[in-house]
């Protein structure tokens, strides 16, 4: 078996792993199933002039937002660092707070109550965001998983989708509490998958990091759901994983056709033939580029990458990247759907109250984005745990309860916390990580 051995230990020692952050990767389903009992604390909306997010991770958040809504969403979906000077009465607010004292977050919050728009916040249950929240009386929706927010994709994604329903941008019956609850199963299927008791060459998180250490990475999106979660990658690989990820979307393949062929041949000429042999002898494995191709299924087994660029160059043919992953949803089997269908939903179980039949477009580029996303943060975390790098720095709880971690760093003997009481962003003097965090 060939790839990272660091890799393969942790297949047969999965207690060596106790802990590292793989816990939290594996509560994502659990953080949509708490979004979904929590939307029914959200406010009333009307449909809003735009719906605008705000936070240093707003971005990515609305990336992927986009990407479950599709190309018909009636209103403008903006994202911004901090509050546009356009916001007024007519809009919807959703405020993502990244850090227990996210001032930032704070002052856009109290702008934008002062403007007369409708707010919804996610913070953490102390610090000055919910505190001027509470002053406001505005919608506040506190995480109970205690995961990083770099591992907290999935539960702001669901917050988002959960708000987008309620302003009349989706069918309600898309995001219902079952319906959620249905993707969360969805979700927990994808955690066992990517355990580390799970057989190496059937574990896609761990063949994904394979991949992702054979060379510089390249996602590479075939579609608005393959382009939000290669640029997720970009973010979970940073922050989890110690490794630099390029991403490139769907629209720029293209224009970048040449230059992608040529990397992931590991070609030092710029005259030499990709497509003249498989193995070239002038293939440098160093210099080859780890190109994982990201997208729905229908896209990924498509024949042709990109439509035709602004030049009218030709789109990329999946034979020029013989060694790219393929990195699909349909490859996780999960109990309870048919195997012609992996996103249909489950036969709904009698007093369940869970929603039967086939799921809609948006259900089913929501459940894409999950399992997508799943996997990759998986896979970012068995890239850090190789590469020896540092956990984020809101680790263990993020915006969760403290305390609520099932992971914690090693505390060595007259540790002590340093900072106010109570507050969570100070550090520990004494503590250390595990040694290859060191």
């Amino acid at each position: 078996m060939t790839g990272p051995q660091g890799l393969h230990d942790i297949a047969r020692r999965p207690w060596d792993v106790g802990s590292d952050l793989l816990p939290a990767a594996a509560l994502a389903g659990a953080q949509v199933r708490a979004v979904a009992d929590q939307l029914s604390r959200l406010p009333s909306l009307d449909r809003p002039r735009a719906l605008v997010v705000v936070g240093s991770g707003a971005p990515a958040a609305v990336a992927l937002l986009t990407a479950v809504i599709g190309p018909g969403c009636p209103v403008p979906i903006v994202a911004a660092p901090s509050l546009p000077p356009w916001v007024g009465p007519l809009d919807v607010v959703v405020v993502l707070a990244t850090t227990v004292d996210d001032h930032a977050a704070a002052e856009a919050l109290a702008v934008a109550v002062r403007r007369g728009a409708s707010v919804i916040t996610r913070c953490a249950a102390d610090g000055p965001v919910p505190a001027m929240a509470g002053r406001a009386g505005t919608g506040v929706l506190v995480p109970t998983i205690a995961v990083p927010e770099a591992l907290a994709a999935a539960g702001r994604l669901a917050l988002l989708v959960g708000v987008a329903g309620a302003a009349g941008l989706l069918p309600a019956v898309d995001v219902s509490p079952a319906a959620l609850a249905d993707l969360a199963d969805q979700v927990d299927g994808i955690a066992v998958a990517c355990h580390p008791n799970t057989d190496f060459f059937v574990n896609p998180a761990l063949l994904l990091a394979e991949h992702v250490l054979g060379g510089p990475p390249v996602f590479i999106g075939l579609d608005p759901v393959g382009d939000a979660v290669a640029e997720h990658a970009v973010l979970a690989f940073a922050a989890l994983g110690g490794r630099p990820v390029t991403a490139l979307r769907s629209t720029d393949v293209p224009a970048a056709a040449p230059l992608v062929a040529r990397m992931a041949a590991g070609s030092a000429d710029l005259f030499a033939d990709p497509f003249a042999d498989d193995e070239p002898d002038w293939a440098d494995p160093a210099d080859r580029a780890a190109v994982v191709l990201v997208g729905t299924p229908d896209a990924v087994s498509g024949e042709l990458l990109g439509g035709p660029g602004p030049t009218g160059r030709p789109p990329l043919a999946p034979d020029a990247l013989p060694r790219a992953l393929r990195l699909g949803a349909d490859e996780v089997a999960v109990p309870g759907r048919p195997d012609d269908d992996p996103f249909a939903a489950p036969a709904a179980l009698p007093g369940s109250g869970r929603a039967a039949g086939p799921r809609s477009p948006v259900q089913h580029r929501l459940a894409a984005l999950l399992d997508l996303l799943a996997r990759v943060d998986f896979a970012a975390v068995y890239t850090g745990l190789v590469t020896g790098a540092r956990p984020p720095s809101d680790a263990p709880e993020g915006l969760g309860p403290a305390g609520a971690a099932l992971f914690r760093p090693v505390v060595t003997a007259g540790a002590r916390l340093e900072g106010p009481p109570g507050d969570r962003s100070g550090t520990v003097s004494g503590a250390e990580w595990p040694p290859r965090w060191s």
